[in-house]
Protein backbone atom coordinates (compact mmCIF):
# COMPACT_ATOMS: atom_id res chain seq x y z
CA UNK A 1 0.00 0.00 0.00
CA UNK A 2 2.64 2.57 0.68
CA UNK A 3 4.62 1.63 -2.25
CA UNK A 4 1.84 2.10 -4.35
CA UNK A 5 1.04 5.91 -2.81
CA UNK A 6 4.44 6.60 -3.62
CA UNK A 7 4.59 5.81 -6.92
CA UNK A 8 0.86 7.37 -7.23
CA UNK A 9 2.27 11.30 -5.99
CA UNK A 10 5.37 10.28 -7.48
CA UNK A 11 7.73 11.30 -4.92
CA UNK A 12 10.31 8.85 -3.03
CA UNK A 13 10.17 7.57 0.79
CA UNK A 14 12.80 10.13 1.40
CA UNK A 15 10.42 12.98 0.67
CA UNK A 16 7.37 11.68 2.92
CA UNK A 17 6.45 11.44 6.03
CA UNK A 18 3.26 9.33 7.51
CA UNK A 19 1.28 9.82 10.39
CA UNK A 20 -0.65 6.88 12.33
CA UNK A 21 -2.16 5.49 15.20
CA UNK A 22 -1.17 1.88 14.83
CA UNK A 23 2.30 0.77 15.32
CA UNK A 24 1.57 -2.48 13.63
CA UNK A 25 0.04 -1.22 10.97
CA UNK A 26 0.93 2.33 10.04
CA UNK A 27 4.33 2.92 11.64
CA UNK A 28 6.01 -0.35 11.33
CA UNK A 29 3.99 -0.60 7.16
CA UNK A 30 5.69 3.13 6.82
CA UNK A 31 8.84 2.47 8.36
CA UNK A 32 9.53 -0.62 6.24
CA UNK A 33 9.63 1.17 2.55
CA UNK A 34 11.85 4.06 4.28
CA UNK A 35 9.03 6.41 5.21
CA UNK A 36 9.23 8.84 8.39
CA UNK A 37 7.17 7.12 10.52
CA UNK A 38 5.25 9.54 13.30
CA UNK A 39 3.13 7.73 15.99
CA UNK A 40 0.25 9.47 16.87
CA UNK A 41 -0.33 8.57 20.64
CA UNK A 42 -3.49 10.64 21.32
CA UNK A 43 -4.58 8.24 24.05
CA UNK A 44 -0.82 8.33 25.90
CA UNK A 45 -0.77 4.26 25.53
CA UNK A 46 2.24 2.76 26.21
CA UNK A 47 3.30 0.43 23.45
CA UNK A 48 7.41 0.01 23.17
CA UNK A 49 7.23 -1.72 19.38
CA UNK A 50 10.58 -1.52 18.91
CA UNK A 51 10.28 0.87 15.99
CA UNK A 52 12.03 3.93 15.61
CA UNK A 53 9.64 6.92 15.12
CA UNK A 54 8.79 9.70 16.16
CA UNK A 55 5.63 9.68 19.56
CA UNK A 56 3.56 12.72 19.13
CA UNK A 57 0.41 12.98 21.56
CA UNK A 58 -1.34 16.21 19.95
CA UNK A 59 -1.32 17.21 16.61
CA UNK A 60 -0.53 20.83 17.89
CA UNK A 61 2.86 19.20 18.59
CA UNK A 62 3.63 19.09 14.71
CA UNK A 63 1.73 21.63 13.99
CA UNK A 64 3.53 24.27 16.24
CA UNK A 65 6.90 22.40 15.99
CA UNK A 66 9.68 23.33 13.07
CA UNK A 67 10.46 19.49 12.78
CA UNK A 68 9.18 20.38 8.75
CA UNK A 69 10.61 23.81 8.49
Amino acid sequence: MFELALKKMKVTAAETAYFGDSPERDIAGAANVGIAPFWYNGEGIFENKNIPCVEVHSYSEVINSEMFF
